[in-house]
């Protein structure tokens, strides 16, 4: 599967057209046509879940958050 295929997927469950204006949606970074074999889902991109997704070999890294959002404790 590509990137490209996997954002396919996500819109069908979440369509891009629902979000709201203010909401970051989409691919955020990386290359619509590099493989993907292997996925991990957060709530939020924090250092651990980078190395846990390095650990497991993920391709992508999906979240709900978007990176440009601070975390909250």
């Amino acid at each position: 599967m590509f990137v490209a295929q996997l954002v396919a997927l996500i819109d069908r469950l979440a369509p891009v057209h629902l979000a709201e204006d203010w909401d970051n949606v989409g691919l955020i970074v990386g290359r619509h046509n590099r493989t993907v074999r292997r996925v991990l889902v957060a709530l939020e991109l924090r250092g651990d879940v980078l190395q846990e997704a390095r650990e497991r070999g993920c391709d992508a890294i999906v979240v709900h958050h978007p990176p440009i959002f601070p975390a909250v404790p």
